[in-house]
């Protein structure tokens, strides 16, 4: 999946993200300009 807003996610729509990344056993990692995070918590 590609996210094409510039400014990247909001806090509502990452958590809803999450919330279905977590149902799946597989990792799920976001990645912008070389950085990467967990797909699984918002905090990262």
């Amino acid at each position: 999946m590609e996210i094409t807003n510039k400014v990247g996610l909001h806090v509502r729509p990452a958590s809803i993200l999450v919330e279905i990344a977590r149902k799946f056993k597989s990792d799920v990692w976001i990645e912008r300009d070389g950085k990467e995070a967990n797909g699984k918590s918002v905090i990262s």
